[in-house]
């Protein structure tokens, strides 16, 4: 007779094909809206969500799949990532400074560039015609260079008091935090690894339940989706909403109900009427 998994927390009610379904209907829901507004979205915050709802998909499929190979350390990696996109979405709001961290992004991306090629040990084995920059590009570096941006990312600390002011400190505390243990060296790095490539289980080996790993990447991938949804300068259906609240729902207490609200959507979508406006029009 087979032990059961040792739970770490008995908050976790999905079995693992319950999250896959429950991660699947939203990023289908997602897919519909990114292919529905990437014509009509035009001012820079909007724009800035919608790549970040794109990013939160690829990157919550990537937990999964790193899940499935058992690559547990990595799936911590990339969830940290995720509370710490979350959290600087918040601060970007919270200090309204969208187009200075869209300076400082572009900064940031021209002087790495402009470095690698400027490096006389390196721009010999460069493809110039990769690496050479257009006028427009130019030009658009040196007006942000003079005109000079503040924009910093947010420190540690900082972060943690993002999460205190939104409510959400215990995703810092061990999403951020807590997982930054897989990020930066330990001592004990690869003790898991080691029967994973060796294809053999320690002695004495105790089975444990690794789905809070994906169950919490949920959370926060359904939070930066209603995050940006809800910032985005557009009204949407009201079961857009109660279809993110239900899924909530479903991680707290494993009901399925998000599943109804979904076919809702699907039905709006499938007869053509549109679940979102812009605001004003």
């Amino acid at each position: 007779m087979t032990d059961k998994p040792l739970h770490s927390d008995n908050r976790t009610t999905l079995t693992v094909d319950e999250m896959i379904d429950l991660k699947n209907q939203i990023i289908d829901f997602v897919r519909y809206i990114l292919t529905e507004l990437r014509t009509h979205v035009r001012d820079k915050k909007d724009i800035m969500f919608m790549y970040s709802l794109a990013r939160a998909v690829v990157q919550i499929e990537s937990i999964f799949k790193l899940y499935e190979l058992k690559h547990h350390s990595d799936c911590l990696i990339l969830y940290r990532t995720q509370v710490e996109r979350l959290l600087t979405l918040y601060h970007l709001i919270d200090t309204n400074t969208i187009q200075e961290f869209d300076d400082w992004t572009f900064i940031q991306i021209f002087e790495i560039r402009n470095k690698a090629k400027s490096d006389r040990e390196q721009n010999k084995h460069l493809n110039p015609k990769f690496w050479t920059e257009n006028n427009q590009r130019i030009e658009k570096y040196q007006e942000l260079k003079k005109k000079g941006t503040n924009w910093e990312r947010p420190n540690s600390n900082e972060l943690e008091e993002i999460s205190k002011r939104h409510g959400i400190h215990e995703l810092f505390k061990y999403g951020y935090r807590g997982a930054s243990g897989y990020v930066h060296p330990m001592a004990n790095d690869g003790e898991e690894e080691f029967g994973l490539v060796i294809d053999m289980k320690p002695k004495n080996h105790v089975e444990l339940d690794t789905r809070p790993i994906i169950n919490n990447s949920l959370v926060v991938f359904i939070f930066i989706v209603n995050f940006a949804l809800d910032e985005m300068d557009f009204e949407w259906n009201e079961y857009v909403f109660k279809f993110f609240t239900a899924c909530t729902d479903s991680i707290k207490n494993g009901t399925q109900e998000y599943m109804e609200f979904k076919k809702i959507i699907d039905g709006f979508i499938k007869n053509d009427l549109k679940i979102y406006k812009k605001y004003g029009s």
